[in-house]
């Protein structure tokens, strides 16, 4: 209830791509096909960052349980909206080095010496401290915005009927 309040007063804007999308509201009505969901997965570039059952990338959070942790709102949500709440661990950080060799990940690990980033692609790098010149904190999720755009309205709610049997 409270996330639905916070909504009406600052609502999130729209996600690049998916302007033509109806509203979460309306696709929530909708059933989708968890067998052309569970295709999407895979032609949709979602397993290029997640793992499903130990299949995917590991780079973002594994999805093996989602169907039982987020509703379907919630799941609309997070894929229209990737930056509109972010994963505990998950937040990106941009990394620049001295050589001007420039990083973008998050980080799974540091010590006094240096930093350790998981990369896109699922590659783990580390990063010794007196190398970078600059380290940031990224506001926005790693998840590009307008993924949903690359299988329409209804490719979404496959995807979601499938990501929804994910228990």
């Amino acid at each position: 209830g409270l996330r639905n309040d916070g909504a009406k007063l600052l609502p999130v804007p729209k996600a690049a791509g998916a302007e033509n999308f109806p509203p979460v509201a309306e696709l929530v009505k909708k059933n989708g096909d968890a067998k052309k969901g569970a295709e999407f997965f895979t032609t949709a570039t979602c397993a290029t960052c997640h793992r499903v059952k130990g299949q995917g990338i590991d780079f973002g959070p594994d999805l093996s349980q989602i169907g039982g942790k987020l509703s379907k709102e919630g799941l609309f949500e997070s894929i229209l909206y990737p930056s509109a709440a972010i994963s505990h661990g998950f937040h990106g950080v941009s990394v620049t080095k001295k050589d001007g060799t420039a990083l973008v990940g998050y980080a799974t690990g540091e010590t006094d010496a240096a930093v350790q980033l998981r990369l896109p692609g699922g590659v783990d790098h580390s990063v010794a401290k007196n190398e970078i010149a600059k380290r940031e904190e990224l506001p926005q999720s790693l998840m590009p915005p307008g993924l949903a755009a690359v299988v329409g309205a209804d490719g979404l709610v496959d995807l979601v009927a499938w990501l929804q049997t994910l228990k």
